[in-house]
């Protein structure tokens, strides 16, 4: 648990500024006519989907996301190609993608989207690696033996690729999968995650080496390719696992994100979204899937998008029909632009989330002796289930403990049915945020004051941790003013800043700031940190939650939000904080 300290010791410390990009995504708004004497756009296309392996262990859910990305931009009439399982050869992809670049004018866009194992082998450049290794993708006939070691695509080949197309066409290119790296905090065992896509190869024969690159490739890295918009799935020491959120089908999270994202799932207030926005949702959204094991990034090129903005009619949209428009335009003043235009309410499609809390019960699977009975009580407050596929908890008894079954985590001590029901209630509360803060995107992490670990970790008792914050775009003069709230495992609202001390005015440069330390205490499990930033200090929600401090009362706190925190003028992150012993 956080302790919670009424004089609270925080250090705001200026981070430097965040040069963002914008794309405008007007969702469900009136496209504008086009321009007559500019061509239409042109939108071309690869999907990679690999799930079954010739001679490494397969994956369950990389096709689903390869076809996935294919409906959604063959509905929008993009010129599409999708390669799965063994169609995914390196011939192919090769092939398609010089057709792509060969058929792409300025002012066009090429999406590729890779999803399936990554792996790392010795650097073809020497000294160009920090570790030695570089990173690849592992096609469907891969091995790291014989003519298998050629079905790989390195990045380096990725980058030749990129580097022979046109320079003002645009490339975006999301890799669903990691090359290393390792859990940053281990697996529970009881709960439901998916297989990690990274092949742990890094031995090869000597004959197999050295494949024909050219070497102006040396060195470069996606985000230094300037008409290239790059989304990862996690940093070079992560691990990206598949999830269960979309039911028994397993999906890459960094695809689910992005597939929510394009589905309208980040438009802001105004119906529109920027790229500070879009990475925001989706940084956050990934997050939440894994329960912070794994952080996307998003890399690309201010410059090349003004410069782009410059030259492209505003009809030059990435997705013109169904889904809404998706521009590639200039940030900062645009951003602002956008924000003087549009009224400051939430959309009316929008459901209050005290609405969203009420429409389900938690999915609760009971094991071990007395389950039966417990099964019987539980059912006033959860759905009970009978297997862990089909369960969002699992209460085990025998241990006294509840899991998250879709991160696999130990979530806290339930000795009782009081406790199992304020544990649900939170768990609830906690998916109802989930689903309306990346929408709002304020990044926050918990990060460890011991440089020997790895944020995000399981803390000990007698750690500390400080909170880190991040503003998504470049606009963090608006929402200067910062509220913390803590759901402790057990379901209590701590309410820990500013908590009676003077409201905190942050500076236009604090894109990123540090608030702490907070030491560990008991009780143990997964705490969440909720972070609000508002345009103005939040004075009757901070009176409103002295009421609550420390008490069960987690339906009056998202009232509260809905109350007084779920304007436009807000905007809200949330972490995750696991603990034990």
């Amino acid at each position: 648990m956080l302790e919670v300290v009424r004089v609270l010791r925080s250090i705001l410390r200026p981070m430097g500024r965040i040069a963002l990009a914008l794309i405008v995504a007007a969702l469900a708004a009136p496209l504008v006519a086009p321009v007559a004497a500019v061509a239409a756009p042109k939108i071309y296309t690869l999907h990679v989907g690999i799930d079954d392996y010739k001679y490494v262990p397969k994956l369950e859910g990389a096709v689903a996301d390869a076809e996935i990305f294919a409906d959604i931009f063959r509905t929008e009439g993009a010129d599409v190609a999708i390669l799965t399982d063994g169609e995914a050869t390196l011939e192919n992809i090769v092939t398609r993608f010089q057709t792509m670049a060969r058929l792409a004018k300025p002012g066009d866009t090429i999406i590729f989207t890779y999803a399936g194992h990554g792996a790392q082998w010795p650097e073809q450049f020497r000294g160009e690696e920090e570790d030695g290794y570089d990173e690849f993708f592992a096609l469907a006939n891969f091995s790291n033996r014989g003519a298998g070691v050629r079905e790989m695509l390195l990045d380096n080949q990725v980058a030749e690729l990129f580097q022979k197309v046109d320079d003002e066409v645009t490339i975006l290119f999301i890799a669903d999968s990691c090359h290393s790296g390792t859990m940053t905090r281990s697996l529970d065992g009881r709960g439901r995650i998916g297989k990690a896509r990274k092949l742990n190869f890094t031995e090869f024969t000597e004959e197999d080496l050295g494949l024909e690159i050219d070497d102006s490739t040396f060195g470069v890295e996606m985000g230094d390719l300037r008409n290239v918009i790059f989304v990862a799935a996690a940093q070079e020491y992560e691990l990206a696992n598949e999830t269960y959120e979309k039911g028994n089908k397993p999906r890459g999270a960094l695809s689910v994100a992005v597939e929510e994202a394009l589905r309208g799932e980040a438009i802001g207030f105004d119906q529109s979204t920027s790229l500070g926005d879009l990475r925001g949702y989706v940084i956050d959204r990934v997050r939440n899937l894994v329960g912070a094991r794994q952080n996307p990034d998003v890399q690309f090129d201010p410059g090349y998008l003004r410069q782009l903005a410059a030259n492209r009619p505003v009809s030059s949209s990435l997705l013109t029909r169904g889904l809404g428009r998706m521009e590639f335009i200039e940030s900062q003043a645009d951003l602002a632009a956008v924000a003087a235009s549009t009224p400051g309410t939430p959309s009316a499609s929008r459901a209050p989330l005290s609405d969203a809390l009420g429409l389900t019960k938690t999915k609760l699977v009971i094991e071990g002796p007395g389950a039966a009975q417990a099964g019987v009580e539980a059912e006033k407050f959860a759905t009970i289930v009978r297997n862990r596929a089909d369960a969002d908890l699992l209460w085990d008894l025998e241990r006294r403990e509840m899991v998250d079954i879709a991160t696999d985590d130990m979530i806290g001590t339930v000795p009782d049915l009081t406790m199992a029901r304020r544990v649900a209630d939170k768990h609830r509360a906690v998916a109802a945020l989930q689903g309306w803060a990346p929408k709002r995107p304020l990044h926050t992490r918990i990060i460890a004051l011991d440089s020997r670990l790895p944020d995000d970790v399981r803390f000990r008792d007698g750690q500390s941790v400080q909170l880190g914050i991040e503003w998504p775009d470049a606009a963090v003069a608006p929402f200067p003013h910062i509220t913390i709230v803590n759901l402790a495992n057990g379901g209590e609202v701590q309410y820990v800043f500013p908590a009676g001390q003077p409201s905190r005015r942050l500076s236009p440069e604090q894109l990123k700031v540090e608030i702490g330390p907070f030491p560990i205490t008991r009780p143990f499990g997964a705490d969440h940190v909720v972070v609000f930033a508002s345009t103005e200090p939040l004075t009757e929600f901070h009176q409103a939650l002295e009421t609550i401090h420390n008490k069960p009362a987690i339906t009056r706190f998202v009232e509260l939000i809905d109350q007084h925190a779920a304007g436009a003028n807000v905007r809200v992150g949330m972490t995750p904080l696991f603990t034990s012993k």
